[in-house]
């Protein structure tokens, strides 16, 4: 989700295609959640990440973007990724409504 234009119309789609029982999950990376200089970082470079890494957006809340899809989020673990200290992971799973 780091690199689409709009992840929000994505989610809203995988929402769409996904089966009533079926599972969306993910591994994705974003906004730091528990480090503040890491948060800062992040909305400092993203402007030059987006135009040098592919549109890739250091700064978006991909635990929010699921949760603001009408998705279910059952399962969502966040921790920074090690040697790489501006990339913060997300991992989880969702269902729909």
């Amino acid at each position: 989700m780091c690199s689409i234009a709009s992840p929000e119309q994505a989610l809203i789609e995988i929402k769409r295609v996904l089966k009533k029982d079926g599972i969306f999950y993910f591994a994705e990376h974003g906004i730091s959640l528990n480090n503040k200089n890491v948060f800062m970082a992040q909305k400092i470079i993203t402007p030059f990440s987006k135009k040098l890494c592919g549109g890739c957006h250091l700064n978006r809340n991909i635990q929010d973007l699921v949760n603001n899809s009408g998705l279910i989020l059952f399962s969502i673990n966040t921790f920074p990724l090690a040697k790489k200290p501006l990339a913060y992971m997300y991992v989880g799973a969702a269902r729909k409504s």
